[in-house]
């Protein structure tokens, strides 16, 4: 177990509202070359910074008063250095909402596939031939939204595929704030 590279991102909502059915956004992040390159097979990190733009679709539909559902998807790229090749990435999830919108648990699926030929170069002067294709992996997970967007989560899963950066099992945590929007209703019963 190591430390990967630290991402830092952020997301916009371009069209629709908190509990529209569709929306529409877009976002991005950053990783700063964190990640363990030791040589000791830790691989942990790209050795560079890299960028990953994102287009996201997704949307929200109420079952009843104490259950709604989520859905995501997202496709985009991640800009490597020239020492690896560009990818692209997608991924898609689906979570139900749960404790009046403050527990969320569902699945996510995430893959990568290089749009570049070649090989990646995790530690100096050690290059890793592109094995298959596609790297792929299925994550369970919960996040909690205990205080205002104050939000904790976890979540776990296996790898689906042997390509280059598909874990056989990966466990993350994430520490997050993502405000609470508040609906048309309540903004116009505020303007009264």
């Amino acid at each position: 177990a190591s430390l990967g590279d630290l991402r830092i991102g952020a997301r916009v909502r371009i069209v629709g509202e908190d509990e529209s059915v569709a929306q529409f956004g877009v976002g991005a992040y950053v990783y700063a070359p964190t990640g363990a390159l030791d040589g000791n097979g830790s691989y942990t990190g790209d050795g560079s910074t890299r960028v990953a733009p994102q287009l996201l679709f997704g949307g929200r539909y109420r079952y009843s008063p104490a259950l709604s559902f989520v859905y995501t998807a997202m496709g985009g790229l991640s800009i490597r250095s020239s020492k690896n090749p560009t990818s692209v990435v997608y991924g898609a999830g689906v979570a139900a909402l749960l404790a009046k919108d403050t527990l969320q648990v569902g699945p996510e699926f995430y893959a990568s596939t290089p749009i570049m030929p070649g090989a990646f170069t995790l530690v100096e002067g050690e290059k890793i031939s592109l094995n298959e294709d596609t790297n792929a992996e299925l994550l369970l997970g919960a996040r909690w939204r205990f205080y205002e967007g104050l939000t904790i989560g976890a979540a776990g899963g296996p790898g689906l595929s042997k390509a280059i950066g598909t874990p056989a099992f990966r466990f993350t945590g994430m520490i997050a704030w993502a405000p609470v929007a508040k609906s048309s209703a309540v903004l116009d019963e505020n303007t009264d």
